[in-house]
């Protein structure tokens, strides 16, 4: 039996325990749950705010903070997937095309060595030293990395050096087989002084082979020095592509087209291979074709070797004078100059096949 006090605290406490647990002033609601703790009000009012009132300006924030970055994300996607996939890209046949966007995003992101490197790999891997040295000399040099990675740029700047001292080499005995000369090429001092330059262990013998091939007149020759210097570097793609333009030399367009399109199975945008392409193309009458393949080696590089030449007279074959003049402006405004011989073709004054086929 409860005494009269023990009573009232017992009612008291059976109030207290019905009441809600929030508002603690109306009784608990338990028409839609017997476990329910609060009333209906309090109940409607957590529904419609289960989160509490102070952190909503919070959340807010954060919301309109991801919000931006989700704004970004799609472009920061599309980045790292260009670095993620390039080796997947160079495999299907898009070699220059890689480089270019890798080169493109490390402008963008100076400092992201892993792009650094993984473009330095691929321009070594394939061949093209020049673009590597580029890389290395502006983003790698004078960094720190781990023993592995740092081994390899290091060899791959040994390779480099090398291949510019023998560039080096070559220019100059080029240079004096002009000077020499009064200014007219001395094609037997060149190759002998080239061919002396082959007993030196140090240089790059590939890159003296092409040089051979591209002084030499006689296409025999020619062909014999860039399969040499194929033998020695078979990643050497300017003498792939030299060999096809001395096939085309001897007017041998079958054999030409042939080393083009090995060079566009590996590299469909290829600039080089592209104007090989376009020449052949010109030269048997098809001048579309061969207009749609000189814009696509000016997109590709509008600064390779002979690339702007070629698109102007495939322009200028097409009757597209407005775009001739425009390009025409573009190739002057930048400090370059047509050659004699390119003039004559342009004004009608050759044709050409002796401009391509007995140049």
């Amino acid at each position: 039996m409860y005494n009269d006090e023990e009573l009232n605290e017992e009612q008291d406490y059976q109030y207290q325990d019905n009441l809600c647990q929030k508002c603690h002033q109306r009784y608990i609601d338990t028409s839609e749950s017997e476990y329910s703790i609060l009333c209906s009000s309090c109940r409607e009012e957590q529904i419609k705010y289960p989160i509490p009132k102070v952190f909503i300006p919070i959340f807010i924030i954060l919301i309109l903070l991801v919000g931006i970055s989700f704004r970004n994300f799609p472009i920061l996607l599309r980045e790292y997937k260009v670095y993620v996939k390039a080796d997947e890209k160079v495999n299907e046949g898009y070699l220059s095309d890689t480089l270019n966007k890798l080169t493109d995003l490390l402008e963008k992101h100076p400092d992201a060595d892993k792009v650094a490197i993984k473009l330095t790999d691929i321009a070594m891997e394939n061949g093209m030293y020049d673009y590597a040295g580029y890389i290395l000399d502006k983003y790698l040099l004078g960094k720190e990395f781990d023993d592995d990675i740092y081994d390899k740029l290091s060899s791959y700047v040994d390779d480099i050096e090398r291949y510019y001292e023998t560039y080096d080499s070559c220019n100059e005995i080029l240079k004096k087989a002009y000077e020499d000369n009064n200014n007219n090429f001395n094609e037997e001092k060149a190759n002998e002084e080239l061919l002396n330059l082959l007993n030196d262990n140090s240089k790059n013998k590939s890159l003296i082979y092409y040089c051979l091939g591209r002084t030499t007149s006689n296409t025999d020759e020619a062909k014999n020095y860039l399969e040499k210097s194929l033998e020695e570097d078979p990643k050497m793609i300017q003498s792939k592509v030299a060999l096809g333009n001395t096939f085309r030399r001897e007017n041998n367009f079958d054999e030409a087209n042939k080393k083009f399109q090995e060079i566009l199975a590996e590299d469909k945008t290829n600039d080089g291979a592209l104007r090989g392409l376009a020449i052949l193309e010109m030269l048997k009458g098809n001048n579309e074709e061969a207009l749609k393949l000189a814009k696509d080696a000016y997109i590709s590089n509008a600064n390779g070797e002979y690339i702007y030449e070629t698109f102007l007279i495939a322009l200028k074959l097409n009757n597209k004078e407005e775009d001739f003049k425009k390009y025409k402006k573009e190739f002057e405004d930048a400090g370059d100059t047509l050659d004699d011989e390119t003039v004559e073709l342009l004004n009608g004054n050759s044709d050409l096949n002796s401009y391509y086929i007995n140049e």
